[in-house]
């Protein structure tokens, strides 16, 4: 009896949260080269020294366009890697399509921290330190406003990678500015007909403020001739409606310092961690339990796809 008014009371739930939606989730709105309430550009200064003194260098790079290659309605954005950094000099780089939700403010980035993303070097990058975090910071937008994290986002796609590349979704929802659920979607397979993907929480309905949704074309070893077309982006708040009694993964100790645990549903399942960037750190199987060793991960955020015959899920994992 308990289950079932569980069931029914999140049924009830989902019933209001379901009204919530992706702004301009299609891309049928289009404002100065980018769709309306979403950010496919970057745009800010690189400060460099010149004789002692700090100087900004003005960048600005567009990764999206409209596309009449539609999955429904009359357009859709197609991302595509562009070339960003000082024009003329040995720091450019190609850096695959990223569009985001919300709308950008600019960045102003010191060289040094600038080189190291763009060569995926994370080394020299103090993500414990705040005033480090607040400069990357502002290489993303603030997202969309959102009461209720979804059970998952999802969105067509039609994706034609080049190489090693592949499409990767991250998106998280924050209260007061601080993340509370992650969700997270890679594939390198070639997909040539307009497939919806998920990308699924790993703590649905949370309470947030709001939500922020990023979309990546490639890795940091992108190629140009990678393309990747996106249309119908919508929040799932039904398809994570199950019984919460039945047997899942458990995760543990998190945050980690050397070892962590996969406790796995009953029979064999597979695992991959992943970086923010979307880079397949390890991979493997396992059988009910597994530990893996992570003494050698940098102090950061991850995601842990875990996959068994009868669910999928992503978790966030912290080591430090």
């Amino acid at each position: 009896m308990k289950k079932s008014i569980f069931t029914l009371f999140i049924v009830f739930s989902v019933g209001f949260l379901f009204a919530q939606t992706v702004p301009n989730g299609g891309f049928e709105n289009w404002s100065n080269g980018q769709p309306t309430s979403w950010t496919t550009n970057l745009s800010g200064n690189i400060i460099t020294e010149l004789f002692g003194m700090e100087v900004p260098i003005p960048v600005s790079v567009s990764f999206g366009s409209a596309t009449s290659d539609a999955h429904s309605g009359s357009q859709a954005l197609q991302l595509s890697a562009s070339t960003f950094g000082i024009p003329g000099t040995d720091y450019s780089y190609l850096l695959p399509g990223i569009a985001q939700l919300g709308v950008s403010s600019g960045f102003s980035i010191p060289l040094e921290m600038i080189l190291d993303i763009a060569q995926g070097n994370f080394s020299n990058i103090d993500f414990s330190d705040l005033s480090t975090l607040s400069t990357l910071a502002q290489m993303l937008t603030p997202g969309d406003a959102c009461s209720s994290t979804p059970y998952s986002i999802k969105m067509w796609v039609k994706y034609l990678p080049d190489g090693s590349d592949s499409l990767n979704v991250i998106a998280y929802t924050k209260s007061a500015g601080t993340p509370v659920s992650y969700a997270y979607f890679s594939t390198g397979a070639t997909i040539n007909d307009y497939t919806q993907i998920e990308a699924q929480f790993d703590n649905p309905l949370s309470a947030c403020d709001s939500i922020c949704i990023i979309i990546v074309s490639g890795g940091f070893q992108t190629t140009e001739n990678t393309v990747l077309k996106v249309d119908d982006v919508v929040l799932d708040y039904t398809s994570g409606v199950v019984d919460r009694q039945e047997k899942t993964f458990s995760v543990y100790p998190n945050p980690a310092e050397d070892r962590l645990t996969i406790q796995g549903p009953d029979g064999k399942f597979n695992y991959q961690m992943h970086d923010l960037t979307g880079r397949l750190l390890m991979s493997g199987n396992g059988q009910n339990q597994e530990v893996l060793s992570v003494s050698s991960l940098p102090a950061g955020v991850y995601m842990l796809r875990l996959q068994s015959d009868c669910q999928t899920v992503t978790q966030k994992v912290i080591v430090r």
